[in-house]
């Protein structure tokens, strides 16, 4: 039942960021790096409704499916390696400033 809650949540989340396109929330850094920081949320909210919907509709074939999995593995992490870009990003920006 929690994992229901969990993915409405996800759901609900990606909903609201992509109508809003992010203005909705606060993003750290300046004027110019809020943008990616809007869209690295966005892309990871999107990817948490896609992980939660392969699960619940693929269940263990998701395992079977190597291509799919592979692929969601492969998104997961270029946004781990987006992350900290993102970071080292606005604290340069903050120390030149």
């Amino acid at each position: 039942m929690q994992h229901i809650g969990f993915a409405v949540s996800n759901a609900a989340s990606t909903l609201v960021l992509n109508l809003g396109v992010g203005h909705f929330e606060k993003a750290p850094g300046n004027r110019l790096s809020q943008g990616y920081f809007r869209a690295l949320n966005r892309q990871a909210a999107a990817f948490a409704l896609l992980a939660d919907l392969s699960m619940m509709l693929l269940g263990g074939e998701l395992k079977r499916r190597e291509r799919l999995s592979a692929r969601l593995g492969d998104v997961l992490s270029h946004m781990y390696l987006a992350s900290p870009r993102s970071s080292v990003i606005t604290t340069s920006i903050h120390r030149t400033t």
